[in-house]
């Protein structure tokens, strides 16, 4: 039988399916006292036969928990921990209750030499729905997983630095939270102890990047020294890396012969929007107290459909990218130049890999030195681990296909693969619109068609909903399921996305 704690934790994530009264919710509300119940199961562990967890760990959590009273480190511990769970705005959708963050990493007790750790406890949100609800498309490589916080319900309790996530789930194994499942996961765990100190990935980072930055002061140097001589630089390739030169380059506006100029203001707008887009989605990935109230009703207010439709973005910047290279090609080729598909693939690597490279290393070493706080270990190794174990993916453009949704390195490079993948493909259609129009342009027309076939047939298939953000009866569950699933089989791929990368358009131009 559900306890008082499992309904109302589950009203919670179902907001709309309770919110028409057909459940007395005064009879749900029950909450519990966090640190009673821990310490409870620390005092009781001793008495445990087979006991798991190490020696210093437990010695400190029972100093902890018997010197409350006597000891300031300790009450500074309990202060920055959750006292009661669920917390206020729980209706709402306010089920991640945070604590005090920089009160519980400055606690030390230099007698015992005991210093805070805090810790996220999580109740995976597994043991509220069944087995079946979690499965989100029926393609195993598109199914996705509920997220470790943002929308799992989550306390934070402050706990000495000697004991690791795994002794904290033996503990907490003998809590009894009304038959709630608690979890501690490393990630969520953070103390002062394991700041700042860098590994031979971080170092190999720091040194190739420092290496880069020595030549561009070089470079800079030079250009500086002979601009100020008035003497000729001997060759480009020295100035390639000035900061000066570079500069200039980036905030030159001067038009050329052959721009399409409108095609600039299309950019800015477009960029303006796929930020301000990515912006608000974050929102969403993120504890916060009115969460139920962003996904039921926020997202469909008149003034929100900007942001809330902001995936759309991405097909202006496809339309662009379509349009400069056949326009490029459709030039070059009137000129007389003969196309070297060669050099059409190379010169696409060569302008995107090293840059690319460049912040797959910061992801995948040193970015988690660059920020603190409650959840910055659990994103920073979200974007660690893909980079570290799918790399190779990225530098080929293959991360939509070979490891979509999480396992992709810098989630946000799923353009440059559809992008890219598309470019490879591009001289099937341009070729033969240059030769022979007519075939080329029914060649595209029959592209488009298929691309929309395809987008269809996937949705269909996977029951996928037709917007990202989703309004269901359970908001917080299946919502947020279904958006990522969404994400998953349809909105990463460029079968999705090549009816808008448009040849047609420059030919007729």
């Amino acid at each position: 039988m559900r306890s008082k704690l499992f309904n109302i934790i589950l009203i919670s994530l179902c907001t709309v399916s309770y919110s028409n009264g057909e459940t007395n919710l005064l009879q749900n509300f029950e909450t519990v006292n966090v640190f009673e119940t821990f310490a409870s199961a620390v005092r009781n562990y001793p008495l445990i036969p087979e006991k798991k967890v190490s020696v210093l760990c437990l010695a400190h959590l029972l100093k902890y928990v018997n010197s409350i009273e006597k000891e300031w480190w300790a009450y500074q511990m309990y202060d920055a921990s959750t006292k009661h769970f669920p917390g206020s705005g729980v209706l709402n959708g306010n089920l991640v209750h945070f604590g005090d963050y920089d009160e519980c990493l400055n606690v030390t007790s230099t007698e015992d030499e005991i210093a805070g750790k805090y810790c996220l406890a999580t109740v995976p949100l597994e043991q509220f729905i069944p087995k079946k609800d979690l499965i989100t498309t029926k393609n195993p490589e598109t199914r996705v997983t509920l997220p470790e916080s943002g929308t799992s319900p989550a306390f934070a309790l402050c706990l000495p630095d000697s004991c690791s996530a795994i002794d904290l789930n033996h503990i907490s194994a003998l809590v009894p939270v009304h038959n709630l499942k608690i979890k501690f996961n490393e990630t969520l765990c953070n103390a002062k102890s394991e700041q700042g100190i860098l590994n031979s990935g971080d170092i190999t980072a720091i040194s190739v990047l420092s290496v880069i930055l020595l030549l561009v002061l070089i470079s800079t140097i030079y250009e500086v020294v002979m601009h100020y001589k008035k003497q000729k630089i001997y060759h480009p390739i020295l100035t390639a890396f000035s900061a000066f030169a570079n500069t200039k380059k980036i905030v030159q506006t001067s038009d050329e012969p052959g721009q399409i100029t409108c095609l600039h203001g299309i950019r800015v707008i477009s960029m303006m929007w796929v930020v301000f887009g990515h912006r608000y989605s974050y929102i969403f990935m993120i504890p916060k107290s009115n969460l139920s109230y962003l996904f039921i009703d926020y997202i469909y207010q008149k003034t929100t459909m900007f942001a809330a439709g902001a995936t759309v973005s991405v097909d202006t910047f496809l339309v662009l990218s379509g349009l400069l290279v056949s326009y490029g090609f459709m030039v070059s080729t009137s000129r007389g130049s003969k196309f070297n598909i060669i050099r059409y693939y190379i010169h696409r690597i060569i302008r995107l890999t090293p840059l690319l490279g460049a912040v797959m290393l910061v992801h995948g070493t040193f970015l988690r030195h660059m920020g603190d706080g409650p959840l910055w270990k659990l994103t920073t190794t979200k974007l660690r681990d893909p980079c570290v174990e799918n790399w190779w993916t990225t530098l080929l453009y293959v991360q939509n296909y070979v490891t979509p949704g999480n396992g992709i390195c810098i989630r946000q490079s799923w353009y440059l693969g559809v992008d890219t993948q598309l470019y490879l493909l591009s001289p099937i259609i341009l070729l033969p619109l240059r030769k022979w129009p007519k075939v080329g342009i029914i060649l595209t027309l029959l592209f488009m068609v298929a691309s929309i076939i395809a987008s269809f047939v996937v949705g269909w298939i996977e029951e996928l909903y037709g917007h990202v953000f989703t309004n269901t009866n359970c908001v917080l569950i299946t919502g947020i399921f279904k958006t990522a699933a969404r994400v998953s089989a349809e909105y990463y791929w460029p079968k999705a996305r090549s009816d808008v990368f448009k040849q047609d358009i420059t030919y007729f131009l």
